[in-house]
């Protein structure tokens, strides 16, 4: 059984049950509604009789003491009814006491028959009779022969047959909207497996998205939203492939070439030449570490003993190796990393260690000289951070964000003659995440960038 003969099953089934419960419905309300219409008619045309009655001083509770016989019940009943009128038919030609104008009987307390004897019946309408919350009989309203033919003959069974007329029609009209109904979801579900059946095939062009708010549509904007997804993913999957065969590619280039001139005796087998190749080695092996740690990072297996450390006395190892080197490069390399209690946060040291030591290393391959490098600490809040500017050459603001995309490089101020493959700040990125943390570029006041680390605050117990 396929989804659209599921659906219009179900839509008809529930419009069936509904249909025929309704019949049930209507068909008791129209009989319970005739019968409640006619003895509440009796009961306005007789309340002076029951007022009257209930009013009654009776002598020891007994109604056979005010009524001694049917004679006396009869001229009661024509002095305190009203008027006479045909059922359904008023005329003023019906005025005017002229015998009892309904069979009614009386009954005491217990239901036992006082007067009018041989109206009493089963299936007739009691009236309870009270005063100041006494019982003091009831006044029955006999089932008139009138009323018998005109509900076996007439009107209930009349409306029985409009009733069942209506059902039909429901039924017809609940058919051919269940047939709509299904036809249109079938429709819809069927074009969303055509559209994710292309994206199983690795066609991710689709077409425009049906527009809508119902989860039929928020489906289909869900599978484009996939869809642009995947397509970007294999876009950065052929540029990722491109990017690292050229930045193999150099490398070695430059051994081949480097070999090449040694074994053809254009440059002797020296000092310089062994030198020349282990850089060209180094550069190599970097970037295949590189390489895999990212790897690790993106599948979660890159691994973290965290403890807690205090960051400035981390930034301070890691700066105390770099001194000389920002001295004869000439940069001035200046400190604020005064705090507010202990910057303690909760951090593999060794992993935080390459993290400051990659970011350091960046600012002095790529800032001018003279210049300058600051380094700021600050505590806000529940949040730590490190803040480091330098001098010009700066990025324009449309590329920070880029600065963490691997393998991306700025080639106006952040050129390859430094070395490095541009994976530096995406592996450092990758590492301030798996500690809860960010990094940020911006414009810096002195000219050049700023990089950024927040880290959450190691809260104290």
């Amino acid at each position: 059984m396929n989804f659209r003969i599921k659906i219009f099953s179900v839509i008809l089934v529930v419009c069936m049950g509904m249909a025929f419960g309704l019949w049930f419905f209507f068909r008791a309300s129209v009989e319970q509604g005739f019968w409640s219409f006619l003895q509440e008619r009796e009961m306005q045309m007789l309340q002076p009789l029951i007022d009257a009655l209930q009013n009654e001083p009776l002598a020891h509770g007994e109604w056979s003491d005010r009524f001694p016989d049917e004679r006396s019940w009869r001229r009661y009943l024509i002095t305190h009814t009203q008027p006479p009128r045909a059922a359904f038919t008023p005329s003023p030609m019906h005025a005017g006491p002229m015998r009892p104008p309904k069979p009614l009987f009386l009954l005491d307390h217990n239901k036992n028959p006082v007067r009018g004897h041989r109206w009493v019946q089963a299936s007739a309408h009691l009236i309870p009779l009270q005063k100041e919350a006494s019982a003091l009989g009831y006044l029955g309203i006999p089932l008139r022969p009138q009323w018998q033919d005109l509900q076996e003959t007439g009107f209930v069974r009349d409306q029985g047959s409009k009733l069942v007329l209506i059902t039909l029609t429901g039924l017809t009209v609940a058919t051919l909207v269940a047939l709509w109904a299904s036809a249109w979801l079938v429709r819809r579900i069927r074009q969303l497996v055509g559209k994710v059946n292309q994206l199983s095939q690795g066609h991710y062009q689709l077409s425009m998205p049906i527009m809508g708010h119902d989860e039929l549509n928020q489906l289909d904007r869900q599978i484009h939203q996939l869809a642009t997804t995947l397509e970007q993913s294999r876009t950065n999957r052929k540029q990722w492939v491109a990017d690292i065969s050229h930045e193999l590619r150099t490398p070695l280039a430059v051994l081949t070439a480097d070999l090449e001139a040694l074994q053809d005796g254009i440059r002797p087998l020296g000092p310089d030449a062994v030198t020349r190749l282990q850089q060209q080695v180094g550069r190599l092996t970097q970037l295949v570490g590189d390489l895999y740690e990212l790897s690790l990072a993106d599948i979660g297996a890159l691994t973290y003993r965290m403890s807690p450390c205090n960051l400035q006395h981390l930034l301070q190892d890691c700066l105390e190796p770099l001194r000389a080197t920002f001295a004869e490069k000439g940069l001035t390399l200046t400190q604020t990393l005064s705090t507010q209690g202990p910057p303690l946060v909760l951090a593999d040291a060794q992993r935080l260690h390459q993290l400051l030591t990659n970011l350091l290393t960046n600012t002095l391959n790529y800032t001018d000289p003279p210049g300058q490098v600051h380094l700021s600490l600050r505590i806000e809040g529940q949040t730590l951070t490190l803040t480091l500017d330098d001098s010009p050459p700066g990025v324009p603001a449309a590329v920070h964000e880029r600065l963490f995309e691997r393998l991306y490089r700025q080639d106006e101020s952040r050129s390859r003659v430094h070395g490095g493959a541009g994976l530096g700040l995406s592996l450092c990125q990758r590492i301030a995440e798996a500690h809860l943390g960010h990094l940020k570029a911006s414009d810096s006041p002195l000219g050049g960038l700023r990089i950024e680390l927040t880290l959450p605050l190691l809260e104290k117990n």
